[in-house]
């Protein structure tokens, strides 16, 4: 009886270790469980470039390029907040040390897309000099037009979803309900994931699409 207790016992620690695991390490638990699973681990793959944005002329690499890049090219940067549009203050040009930043992308009056920039230095430093840890586009916002949005070159309006894998190189298909290829690389210094997908009535254009860049070390 109490051997057949312990190998109960034994059986809960390893769930707990496996659910503390999922919670806690894997920085987007759909990449390893739910419908969203990718067929293939590309986290493994040799490969672990991922696609270079370009806003106009502004070209971004996900974990290196600074936001003085977007502003040098004549973006601005607001947040919303209680339904309204906020430009950054004076103060809020001054990020704190090790700290992010989630706000939005302007050209003019027109929201071109989501970013995420991070501070990572033990002092407060201009926001210029923050890293592009995340980057988001939906094609369906009223704005994104308003900029020429490229990806290694290549104009992502005139691409379908299922050109995806042809153009970048890593991308494989997941199992959610609507059309989406997506790659992760991990490494000891980062995991970074990037996705296209095709949330649209006709499960061909491209509607969203993004880099996410979860854990960074360094200056960039």
């Amino acid at each position: 009886m109490r051997r057949a207790v312990n190998i109960i016992l034994f059986l809960m620690v390893i769930a707990l270790s496996v659910e503390a695991y999922r919670l806690y390490f894997i920085p987007e638990q759909e990449i390893a469980f739910g419908e969203n699973t990718v067929n293939t681990e590309t986290s493994k793959a040799s490969d672990i470039s991922m696609p270079v944005f370009a806003l106009d002329d502004a070209e971004i690499r996900i974990g290196e390029t600074k936001v003085s890049t977007l502003l040098n090219a004549g973006f601005t940067l607001k947040f919303s907040k209680d339904g309204k549009i906020h430009d950054i203050s004076s103060a809020d040009k001054i990020a704190d040390a090790y700290n992010r930043y989630q706000v939005q992308i302007y050209k003019k009056d027109s929201c071109i897309a989501d970013i995420t920039y991070t501070n990572r230095t033990a002092e407060k430093q201009d926001i210029g000099s923050c890293v592009v840890d995340q980057l988001v586009f939906n094609t369906q916002r009223e704005g994104f037009s308003a900029a020429k949005i490229t990806a290694d070159g290549i104009d992502v309006t005139s691409m379908k979803i299922e050109d995806i894998p042809q153009k970048f190189t890593g991308f494989e298909k997941t199992n959610a309900a609507y059309p989406e290829y997506r790659k992760a690389v991990m490494t000891l210094e980062t995991s970074v994931i990037a996705d296209f997908s095709a949330r649209g009535s006709d499960q061909e254009s491209i509607t969203d699409f993004g880099i996410r860049n979860y854990l960074s070390s360094g200056t960039g």
